[in-house]
This record gives structure tokens, C-alpha cells and sequence, in this order.
């Protein structure tokens, strides 16, 4: 008896997974009417990118190392997005690993920055590991209007350092795919 195996490529599995996790993200983030709709479809093509890029290297900044800068109209959509947005000061405890106390925020500020109507940031949250992430909001006082975010490899703490990164990776990679969770 002759048993034949069937072979899948890998680029179509990677495809049908890639497919699979921008569905399964779109059923995840229901907000209700009150609140930015995620658009993750968009966001994992990164069709907002290149504005957003475009927009932190020639629009004015003010950097801050303190979440108290993060306005509070845009924190509360944040918190309504992702269910929780509890963030700590970048000198202050957070949950970096599963035997962390509960009470503590889950995300750690590495670097924020603020224009007028643009706040750039870098976060870590922890768990098994500790994650780096990115997050872009392009806001009109307290309404989101769009938004970027994506895990990365390192403590990126500029926003020199945050396009250095995002350009190298998608030169390496053909695109830069963004995780779907805050």
C-alpha cells in the first residue's frame, strides 16, 4: 500500500492564515456607534501607513515621557478600543509577567510624542515575554478619526527611530503587518 502525503504550499497557508486573522480581528473589535470603528483590513495592508509616516516626519512635535500627555478624550477611546488601556509611566511598575499583580497598569510608556492632531506612541506589555508595540492616532480633539498600531522588536524611544524601523522592516518583509490588538 502506497500512502501519499499531501503537500500545502506555504505561501498559500500563510495567505489563507493572513485572511483568516483579518476576519477574525473584524468580528473582534464591535464598538458601539459612539466610538472609532477599526478599520483592520485597512490597517493590515497599511493603507494608513504612508500618511502617518508622512505626517511624523514634517508635522511639530512635543515629546513627553509622561501618560499625562496622552489627552484624556483620546484615552477614553483607547480604553473603549481595546477594552482596557491602563498604561504606566516609563519608571513605574507594570504587568511584565504573569506573576505581576493584577492591580498593576498592563501596558509600560517607552516613548510618546503629540502634534496637534497626532500622538505617537511606544508601549511594552508583558505576559510570557515582554511585547514591544507602536500605536498612531490621528485625533480631532477627542475623536479618533484613524489609527495605526503593530508590535515591533525593539524600544523604540523617537520618532526617528520608530520610521528607521518601520522603513527597514518593510523593505525586508514586502509590508509591515500590524498585530490586532492594542
Amino acid at each position: 500500500m502506497i500512502i501519499k502525503y499531501l503537500k500545502f504550499p506555504r505561501a498559500g497557508i500563510k495567505r489563507f492564515t493572513c485572511i483568516l486573522s483579518v476576519f477574525i480581528s473584524l468580528s473582534t473589535f464591535g464598538q458601539s456607534d459612539n466610538v472609532f470603528k477599526i478599520d483592520s483590513v485597512r490597517i493590515f495592508f497599511d493603507e494608513n501607513l504612508d500618511r502617518f509616516l508622512s505626517d511624523i516626519k514634517s508635522n511639530k512635535f512635543v515629546d513627553s515621557n509622561y501618560i499625562g500627555a496622552i489627552p484624556a478624550g483620546i484615552k477614553k477611546q483607547l480604553e473603549l478600543l481595546a477594552g482596557e488601556f491602563s498604561i504606566a509611566n516609563p519608571n513605574a511598575d507594570y504587568r511584565c509577567c504573569c506573576t505581576s499583580s493584577q492591580k498593576l497598569p498592563i501596558r509600560k510608556l517607552v516613548f510618546l510624542s503629540k502634534s496637534d492632531h497626532l500622538l505617537v506612541m511606544t508601549y511594552l506589555t508583558g505576559g510570557i515575554g515582554v511585547s514591544a508595540h507602536l500605536l498612531f492616532v490621528r485625533f480631532d480633539g477627542d475623536i479618533i478619526r484613524d489609527l495605526w498600531f503593530a508590535n515591533c522588536l525593539e524600544d523604540l524611544k523617537s520618532r526617528k527611530q520608530i520610521v528607521r524601523y518601520i522603513n527597514k522592516n518593510r523593505k525586508a518583509q514586502g509590508s509591515f503587518h500590524p498585530n490586532f490588538g492594542l
